[in-house]
């Protein structure tokens, strides 16, 4: 057995207790859909196994987390609120959506490219929807903007990248865990040695409801 093995049984033991929690204040969270929760649960869930199992074939020791992280945790949470608890928090769920726009070093489209793949797989990975990275392309012949003196076109060294997360919660935990990714940081390398865009701003969105 590899060094550390003996040590996971901490990732699946707590079924039995953690069922006995699943009270009031850890249900009244707000989600959009019992789907969506359940997704991002089991996308964690999968994400942290690959990471242990990975630790334990490098002979790394695993150092229990506090329950209130577990994945499996979460997913029970999920399984209550499936069976009709906290049917009024579900319904008040909010989904965070981003849309970061970048000033291109037209020069390094490449690189950008290979830096919008990694973060597409990256914000998946950690349980996000990513809408895609939009990169500039040539105006169609002869269609100008819809109300002259008032559009005009955009500037074509911008590109447009639209992501989305169930909730506050699982925002945070992406954010907090991503940083120490091994794909993060090598996105981040690229973009220090390429150049590959020059600055970038965020803003967050949410759906206009339809009538």
């Amino acid at each position: 057995m590899p060094k550390g093995a003996e040590n996971i049984d901490w990732f699946f033991d707590d079924c039995g207790s953690a069922t006995a929690e699943v009270t009031r204040k850890n249900i009244s969270r707000s989600f959009r859909s019992p789907l969506q929760l359940c997704i991002c649960a089991i996308k964690e869930f999968l994400i942290r196994a690959v990471r242990v199992l990975t630790r334990v074939r490098k002979g790394e020791r695993i150092v229990r987390q506090t329950r209130g992280s577990l994945p499996l945790c979460r997913l029970l949470d999920t399984y209550a609120r499936l069976k009709g608890i906290g049917r009024k928090a579900m319904a008040s769920g909010q989904p965070v959506t981003c849309q970061i726009r970048y000033t291109l070093n037209l020069a390094q489209l490449d690189a950008f490219e290979t830096y919008a793949r990694t973060w597409m797989s990256l914000i998946e990975q950690y349980g996000g929807v990513h809408h895609g990275y939009f990169i500039p392309r040539a105006n169609p012949d002869e269609v100008g903007p819809s109300f002259p003196g008032l559009g005009y076109d955009s500037p074509t060294d911008v590109a447009i990248a639209i992501f989305t997360f169930p909730d506050e919660e699982c925002y945070r935990l992406y954010r907090n865990e991503v940083a120490t990714d091994p794909e993060c940081i090598t996105a981040a390398a690229l973009v220090r040695e390429s150049g590959c865009f020059t600055r970038y701003e965020r803003l967050f969105l949410q759906l206009v409801t339809r009538a």
